[in-house]
């Protein structure tokens, strides 16, 4: 496996321990939290608040693209609900069905 699936693999959950390939380790950690949060079924239910703006991974993504500063999350995850339905007939198609929550 190359370097970059390796740091993915062993530090998604820990961005900050990551020593290279930090904005994949990022973009992997938060594409997680935010399936885990719309219950897409994959892992485990996520049941505490997610504050998006503070989480170390979106620092790490900020650093690396600037031209995320503009980005409005709050916006960007009502958009998100909108999607959820299409995401998860797109992850089921590729990884089968599972059973998403509401």
């Amino acid at each position: 496996m190359s370097e970059d699936i390796i740091q993915v693999i062993a530090h998604h959950d820990a961005v900050e321990q990551s020593a290279k390939a930090q904005p994949l380790v990022a973009l992997v950690h938060l594409s997680d939290l935010l399936c885990r949060v719309r219950g897409l079924g994959y892992g485990y239910y996520e049941r505490h608040k997610v504050d998006l703006v503070h989480d170390p991974a979106w620092d790490v993504l900020l650093k690396e693209h600037r031209d995320l500063e503009g980005v409005g999350l709050v916006r960007f995850t009502f958009e998100l609900d909108e999607a959820v339905a299409d995401i998860y007939e797109l992850v089921s198609t590729i990884f089968g069905s599972t059973t998403m929550r509401s």
